[in-house]
This record gives structure tokens, C-alpha cells and sequence, in this order.
């Protein structure tokens, strides 16, 4: 659906909602929807991201399908939703990734922050200094090998 149709979608079951106000009591979208009147492609971008796709308010319409509105919350908020997803996606050529999807994709966006994060964790020393507060010499903590905590907790004698 054009983006002209889905805002104008948007408003139009928005403006039901925000009449009939059945459901204000399900999610953060509907008490923020009612401090509107009027509903512009920003107030929709941001409702629909409020939206956590739940469904509740879909199982409680009473214009929801078979009625003749056809009133359908989750699905209009989640196709406003993508838009406004590609309409801020920085940088711009990887706003088609919201609409085409692929486990390729999906590995060049997770690579580079895993790769950062596993070259952070591999550049800090093994052993991290700190100075104790009470006496102000330095100590060293280092985590205890498992083979070791194993032989402490086999000293301590059981309570029978």
C-alpha cells in the first residue's frame, strides 16, 4: 500500500478508535491516541511505535472483521511501522532490508557489531587491578578456576 493510502488508512481507523475508546485500557498507544484530534504521518509513526503488535485490541473490537470497518489496530500500526522504519533508516540503502529479508542480510547486520564486541573483549587483560577502598593497596581479581571452586565446595562438610 502507498504510503499516502496508509496514512490516510491510519487516520481513518485511529479516528474510530479514538471514538469508540473500548480498548484505551490495553497498551500505550491508546491513551496516547487519545490526546489527539487529528492524526498526522508523525502522530501515526509514533503511535505505531508504541504498538507492541499484542493483539489485544483486536480480540476486544467490535469493529474489527467480519464488521463492515473492518477496524484491524495491530495490522495498520505494523504496516505504518515498516514505513517508518525505512523512511529513518540510516544509512538509506538499508532501508529495502525491512521489506526483503535474508538470512545473507541478516548476517552482514549482525557481523560487524559481534565482531567489534569480540575484539573489545579480547583487547582487556585478563586480570583487572583495582585499588581497595579500605586499605588503598592495589589487588588483583581474577576470575577462580572451576576446577578450584569444586575443591573448596568438597571441603565444606555437609550437614547431615
Amino acid at each position: 500500500m502507498p504510503r499516502l493510502e496508509l496514512v490516510g488508512h491510519g487516520q481513518h481507523v485511529m479516528t474510530v478508535c479514538n471514538a469508540c475508546r473500548y480498548c484505551e485500557q490495553f497498551c500505550p498507544v491508546f491513551p496516547a491516541m487519545e490526546q489527539r484530534l487529528v492524526f498526522a504521518e508523525a502522530d501515526l509513526d509514533y503511535l505505531a511505535n508504541l504498538c507492541h503488535n499484542c493483539g489485544e485490541c483486536l480480540y476486544a473490537c467490535q469493529y474489527a472483521p467480519p464488521h463492515e470497518f473492518g477496524i484491524n489496530v495491530p495490522a495498520t500500526l505494523a504496516a505504518i511501522r515498516v514505513e517508518s522504519y525505512e523512511k529513518y533508516c540510516w544509512p538509506r540503502p538499508l532501508a529495502v532490508i525491512f521489506h526483503r529479508h535474508s538470512v545473507a542480510r541478516s548476517i552482514v547486520l549482525a557481523a560487524p557489531p559481534s565482531i567489534a564486541a569480540d575484539l573489545a573483549r579480547r583487547a582487556q587483560p585478563a586480570a583487572v587491578t583495582i585499588r581497595n577502598h579500605y586499605s588503598g593497596k592495589r589487588a588483583t581479581l581474577s576470575p577462580i578456576p572451576r576446577d578450584a571452586q569444586l575443591r573448596r565446595i568438597s571441603r565444606v562438610p555437609r550437614a547431615e
